[in-house]
């Protein structure tokens, strides 16, 4: 009886190591294979048609679907700097500079967005802000000079001195949104949900980020923005863009076009 015991309990054991083992497997292998979809270096400006399919849009939806923003473009609020930096001064409350990229539906529901970028000013939220958006389901961390947070949140803040370079990730599904800042997981909330016009937006599904507000004014620097639509990844499970590439995980798309500014 006692070794009948012995070796059930012995069963059970490594039946529970062997779960563990399993599950921490599962975990691994969704972070080995994990990538980015698409990183932007801030080589060019988003929208540069050098960079073929990689191009963002600017202050724009694909065919301009219901609503044409591309009245709100003004030349002169973006530029690449000497310090190959995309620098956004949207000091003209009319106008606004946005870069957007446009999925399919269904293809935005569970993903993940990373910037690297400071805000020096920002006077209604919206103008520096990182967004992941699908139909009426909204997302946007809005970027303060003095703090992030997330848009309609009741207020809440996360200090930090984002006049200073930091690492911003985000991350969305159907039900959660969880920012990060340097790796740190410092926010979590819900998307949410917009009204008319939005509503019923089947084409609505995008990864944005800039000067998204033509009734405020703001200014930042952009060094890299990346995103997957491959799942949400914390940084533990998907590393920074540029350090995945220095390793030799992603090819390097982008010298072609530096040497050829």
């Amino acid at each position: 009886m006692c070794a009948y015991v012995s070796r059930f309990r012995t069963t059970i054991f490594l039946s529970c190591i062997l779960t563990v083992v399993a599950v921490s497997l599962m975990v691994v292998s969704k972070g080995l294979a994990a990538s980015w979809d698409l990183v932007y270096e801030a080589n060019v400006l988003p929208h540069d048609e050098r960079l073929g399919d990689k191009a963002w849009k600017w202050c724009a939806a694909p065919d301009n679907k219901l609503y044409d923003w591309t009245g709100s473009r003004n030349p002169k609020l973006q530029e690449i700097n000497p310090e190959g930096e995309l620098h956004v001064n949207d000091n003209d409350p009319k106008k606004t500079a946005w870069w957007a990229r446009w999925l399919e539906k269904g293809e935005v529901e569970e993903s993940t967005m990373e910037a690297r970028v400071k805000s020096l000013s920002n006077s209604n939220g919206l103008a520096v802000q990182l967004r992941i958006a699908y139909q009426e389901n909204f997302v946007a961390l809005l970027i303060y000079p003095d703090n992030i947070q997330f848009w309609q949140d009741g207020g809440r803040q996360i200090k930090a001195d984002m006049k200073q370079y930091h690492i911003l990730r985000l991350t969305v599904d159907k039900k959660k949104a969880t920012a990060y800042l340097d790796g740190q997981k410092v926010l979590d909330g819900a998307p949410k949900i917009l009204e008319n016009p939005f509503k019923g937006w089947s084409w609505f599904n995008q990864f944005m980020f800039g000067a998204g507000t033509n009734d405020g004014t703001g200014e930042s620097y952009w060094d890299y923005v990346a995103y997957t639509a491959e799942g949400t990844f914390s940084p533990s499970q998907l590393g920074d863009p540029l350090s995945i590439k220095s390793a030799g995980k992603l090819p390097i798309t982008w010298a072609r076009i530096k040497e050829s500014k």
